[in-house]
């Protein structure tokens, strides 16, 4: 990873402290926007961001308590808290498997170093997905968009030499929407015993930091390391105050387990509204819509997703057996909101350098609230997002048509021109 001393000169690297009050606030405006609270944050295309808020509203932005407004399609009446069904079975996904790690090892064993990169670190598969279906109403340009997204992170797994896999539809019929994520992980888990980890990144995520890799070799005894803050998480309880968006699963028995977990809050409709039930009570901010998987991952780190007859049963808490094996990093942009940097590009690569996918140069710019597919519910302009995609795809284009001697010497231009040759 490129060190502080290798930026120009004149800047520095912001302290811990600052970076997590950076976190902080662009967590909390991230879901605040994505989910329509201020749907008109980006009024034209002259408008920015910062043009319209200003650091200290940023920070207010971060201590409001106001509810967040929950999609049209989840909309609902919180009504009388839930009970469980002691009857009804939990749901695992096949197949089964308690062995895993003594697998895993035989077949490094028989196969030195296949686990590992060139340089010696862990190896990583990259992995990502979108609906199998087109575009509806007609909206060619989504597909065109997504394709943009998906050669986006083709060229990000060329250059750090990472496996690939991109699924496009469910493949268990219980974890569906949100929760798709959860078996395709655990079946490329299964079928890949010499990956370490493998890392997750949103089909509407943008790879801004080619030269970036997660130093993941540094999070010994975690199983899975986002982006979020301690403190608003396990204190505030702060169902935002993290993202599921992109990170990063260890390949291993506990991994499995894990995700095993996980899908217990969203292999079907009933259980899904039981948890986002629950979730409006004992979550800050959280309306009452049914769960996503980061709604659940939140309660069951916290404690608030125990059913109740866990504890008779001897069952060891959620909480006490995953939240020690989880990071929550406040420094590397695992998840970067688009309406900050997208009209900051220029200056981000005239004035600094990649590999670092911190705060000054992200790893990704996450473009949520845009629904490439589903245009009725977005949150903004199309013609905003849809120009911000552009220029993010030509900002990370560029550190690839480099070693071409090519460059989009226009952000706003899909032409490709030879580095320093004149643009009209």
């Amino acid at each position: 990873m490129a060190q502080p001393g290798n930026r120009k000169a004149g800047n520095r690297r912001r302290s811990s402290g600052e970076q997590a009050i950076i976190v902080g606030v662009l967590l909390t405006l991230i879901f605040l926007v994505y989910n329509g609270r201020f749907p008109s944050i980006f009024p034209s295309r002259k408008t920015t961001l910062y043009d319209n808020l200003s650091s200290t509203a940023l920070r207010k932005l971060q201590a409001e308590d106001a509810a967040l407004i929950a999609p049209e399609e989840a909309e609902g009446d919180a009504g009388s808290p839930p009970a469980f069904d002691a009857e009804e079975p939990p749901y695992y996904m096949e197949p089964r498997v308690k062995d895993w790690d003594a697998q895993r090892n035989a077949y490094i064993a028989a196969h030195p170093g296949c686990n590992a990169t060139k340089d010696g670190k862990p190896k990583i598969m990259l992995v990502s997905g979108s609906n199998s279906k087109r575009c509806g109403d007609g909206n060619s340009s989504g597909d065109f968009l997504l394709l943009k997204f998906l050669k986006n992170k083709q060229d990000y797994a060329r250059i750090q030499d990472m496996p690939f896999y991109y699924g496009m539809g469910a493949i268990d019929p219980h974890l569906k929407t949100f929760w798709v994520k959860l078996p395709m992980l655990r079946m490329l888990m299964l079928q890949h015993k010499d990956v370490e980890w493998l890392q997750w990144v949103d089909s509407d995520a943008m790879i801004t930091d080619m030269a970036f890799r997660y130093p993941i070799e540094n999070q010994a005894g975690k199983i899975l390391v986002l982006s979020g803050l301690d403190a608003d998480v396990y204190g505030k309880k702060d169902w935002v105050a993290l993202n599921t968006g992109s990170f990063l699963i260890r390949n291993s028995q506990d991994g499995i387990d894990f995700l095993d977990d996980w899908g217990q809050y969203g292999y079907s409709e009933k259980v899904t509204v039981k948890w986002g039930e629950i979730a409006s009570r004992v979550l800050q901010k959280r309306k009452n819509w049914p769960a996503d998987d980061q709604t659940a991952l939140v309660l069951m780190i916290t404690g608030e997703g125990e059913k109740p007859d866990d504890k008779a049963k001897g069952l060891k808490p959620l909480a006490d057996r995953w939240a020690p094996r989880m990071h929550l990093d406040p420094t590397y942009t695992l998840h970067g909101f688009w309406g900050i940097f997208v009209d900051k590009l220029e200056k981000i690569q005239s004035k600094y350098h990649n590999g670092v996918g911190d705060w000054e140069w992200p790893f990704t710019v996450h473009f949520t609230g845009c629904k490439l597919c589903d245009r009725k519910f977005t949150d903004y302009d199309p013609e905003t997002c849809d120009r911000g995609i552009h220029r993010a795809y030509a900002f990370a284009d560029n550190q690839v048509l480099k070693r071409y001697g090519l460059e989009h010497a226009n952000l706003n231009d899909t032409a490709i021109t030879k580095i320093g040759a004149q643009t009209a």
